[in-house]
């Protein structure tokens, strides 16, 4: 049995088989995102009339992460920028919906969650734990003035209450920063032909 030819195509939806896209892997001749499609030997049968491109040609043709500020090419496989320190990233992600989950996990006394989006861990960890030690002052802090009709807890509860609403105003507000860092850092680092 003969060897089996494998081929890799990215298909628009307008045009069909297309090596014209950018980094976001959109056709540049109609703006859709266009899809990775493996067709192998017999299984070769394509709604589009043109030719697939081998697994060869297109590794040979792959376009290489670049570290814009030193214009040198980066290994497939780093995670850091040699060059520059910069973390890489797989993609871009969408700074408003890290914001808006942020805000919403926030409110509900769930500080953290656009952080533990973006693979900031420790700081998501951190934050929770800050948000949720703030709440249980609060409360104890009313609980204590309710029963001892003192007001020192009052006037702690009003405190914690501030630090709780300007912890969740930053954490909303670094998540978004965060998110903005992270595309540029894609950006600075992303793939070029």
């Amino acid at each position: 049995m003969g060897e089996m030819e494998v081929k890799l195509v990215r298909l628009c939806p307008n045009h069909g088989p297309t090596t014209n896209y950018d980094a976001n892997f959109n056709c540049l001749e109609c703006g859709e995102h266009t899809k990775e499609e493996v067709i192998t030997g017999d299984m070769a049968v394509s709604t589009y009339a043109a030719p697939a491109t081998t697994l060869a040609e297109v590794s040979a043709a792959r376009k290489k992460r670049t570290c814009l500020q030193f214009q040198r090419e980066i290994a497939d496989d780093a995670r850091i920028c040699p060059y520059c320190g910069i973390s890489l990233v797989d993609g871009p992600v969408s700074p408003e919906t890290i914001t808006a989950v942020a805000a919403a996990g926030g409110v509900i006394g769930i500080h953290g969650l656009g952080h533990m989006m973006l693979g900031q861990i420790a700081k998501a960890f951190l934050l929770l734990f800050g948000g949720l030690f703030l709440i249980a002052g609060i409360v104890v802090s009313i609980i204590m003035a309710i029963d001892l009709w003192e007001d020192i807890y009052v006037i702690l509860a009003i405190i914690l209450g501030v630090v709780y609403i300007v912890l969740f105003i930053w954490q909303v507000m670094d998540a978004n920063a965060s998110a903005r860092r992270r595309n540029l850092n894609f950006d600075n680092h992303g793939l070029r032909g």
